[in-house]
């Protein structure tokens, strides 16, 4: 009896056991699912939509650049592309081959494509049955009105293949003004630094569709955008507000389709669309008509002679630049185009530089501008009154060595006051300052500085620099010598 009662209690125990390991497992479970369908249920839901659609994405329109008065310097020009969507594009080799001969009967009076050029750029864009419409490479690109109708004409027996309108970026003054505007061009290596770029304002899906990645948050480039290069063109892509948000300003907001797609991803339905937002127009301080007329200025100025130059004409009142012109330089649109090698090496090997905006990157001794300057520091710093005068023989001798500074005007200006030093801007008079009055290097850099010589004005176009005000510290850490008072004169 003992020992059949410890069996009936050594089993209780053992049920009891079992009972609480099933307890804890149906715990675990509940719990689990309490995380999957109510903690984490927008997590998950969004990955299951993501896994049956897919995301189309439309290119915004860039925004116009334009002058003053609303002329218009960069624009957005429309042209023909064809296409192939693979989700729609057939899968007998028969059919393909058919399509792939039509194909090369079109495009190869224009495009120079052979059967096999054609059949090598199918065979990579149709690896997965995307219903994103993919180029056909370079062949595609551009085509004329020919190939278009010639395309849409033969629709129903070339499935897959469609011709799409493109935005290409247009400049209708040519090199008008050309360092001002600046140029897009493919964005290349430039994505990694602006690939994590969004929208200020999420674009949302409707249908509950919230969940998706690409439209909850959405990037402003993907690695075929176009993106400023230069110019205008790249300081107003976008700008970055406090707190780090971002705001497109020529580069506008793309649009989307969004697909359900089935297991082998190819399109079931559209389930949503959103128009792409067009980028800003800019609007830019400067005068198409007074532009025409100093580059035309500027370019007789330098025909013939090999040189370079630059011309830079401000509004006084407001600090406005009207003009700002830089010789030689280079049509934008020949960016947009495409260099051929050979046109390259011609823009790169130009001893003149081209690509260089001389208006605001050329570092120039200031010329008798400076007297100004020398005067105020005078003025402030010696005894210099308006009818101190000097006299002016055609030059000056400074120093041990005997260094000779000359006058414009050979033969001199005779006895000169402020007044007419500063009217026939006569040389020897500002020389004079120096070594007649003690006006001192120290005391002519600091006043060049508060005219803010050596600093940048802050004009916004990229590649602005701010030149240099020599001095004595600057001489003897860059050129490691002393500072003499021909240096100062």
């Amino acid at each position: 009896m003992d020992n059949l009662a410890d069996d009936r209690s050594l089993y209780s125990v053992r049920l009891r056991v079992v009972a609480v390991g099933i307890a804890a497992i149906l715990v675990v479970f509940a719990g689990r699912l309490w995380m999957l369908q109510l903690t984490n249920w927008t997590d998950y839901a969004g990955k299951a939509i993501a896994n049956r659609t897919q995301v189309v994405w439309d290119d915004a329109p860039r925004g116009n650049i334009c002058d003053r008065n609303g002329e218009v310097l960069a624009e957005n020009r429309a042209v023909w592309n064809v296409n192939i969507v693979p989700a729609d594009f057939p899968n007998d080799a028969e059919e393909v081959e058919e399509i792939i001969a039509q194909l090369a009967s079109i495009l190869g009076p224009e495009k120079h494509a052979s059967t096999a050029d054609i059949r090598e750029q199918i065979e990579k864009i149709c690896t997965w049955p995307t219903p994103e419409p993919r180029p056909l490479a370079t062949i595609g690109e551009n085509v004329s009105l020919r190939v278009v109708q010639a395309i849409e004409a033969r629709a129903y027996n070339m499935p897959g293949v469609v011709i799409q309108k493109a935005i290409e970026r247009h400049y209708p003054h040519g090199a008008l003004a050309a360092h001002v505007i600046g140029y897009v061009g493919a964005i290349a290596d430039k994505y990694e630094r602006v690939k994590d770029l969004y929208c200020p304002q999420p674009v949302q899906a409707a249908n509950g569709l919230l969940g998706i990645p690409e439209l909850s948050s959405q990037r402003i480039y993907t690695a075929n955008s176009l993106l400023g290069q230069e110019g205008v063109e790249a300081q107003y892509e976008y700008l970055t507000k406090p707190g780090g948000n971002v705001v497109p300003v020529l580069q506008g907001r793309r649009g989307y389709h969004l697909y359900e797609v089935n297991a082998s991803m190819a399109p079931v339905r559209e389930v949503e669309s959103r128009p792409a937002d067009a980028g800003a127009t800019l609007y830019l301080t400067i005068d198409t008509k007074l532009q025409r007329v100093a580059e035309k200025a500027l370019a007789e100025a330098i025909a013939g002679s090999g040189r370079a130059g630059a011309a830079v004409m401000i509004d006084v009142e407001s600090g406005e630049v009207l003009v700002l012109a830089s010789a030689p330089n280079v049509d934008p649109n020949r960016w947009v185009k495409g260099f051929s090698p050979d046109e390259w090496q011609r823009v790169v090997n130009d001893p003149r530089t081209p690509l260089h905006n001389k208006a605001i990157a050329g570092e120039y001794p200031p010329g008798s501008v400076f007297k100004l300057i020398s005067a105020t520091a005078a003025f402030q710093t010696t005894g210099l009154t308006l009818n101190r005068t000097f006299p002016c023989d055609g030059s000056i001798t400074v120093g041990r060595h005997h260094q000779r500074f000359e006058c414009w005007q050979r033969s001199g200006h005779g006895a000169v006051d402020f007044y007419k030093g500063v009217a026939e801007s006569c040389d020897v008079y500002f020389y004079q300052l120096v070594l007649t009055m003690s006006l001192s290097s120290d005391n002519l850099a600091r006043y060049a500085r508060l005219f803010s010589l050596g600093a940048a004005t802050g004009i916004d176009i990229p590649g602005e620099e701010e030149g240099l005000v020599p001095d004595e510290e600057w001489k003897q850490t860059i050129e490691r010598d002393s500072w003499l008072t021909g240096d100062t004169v």
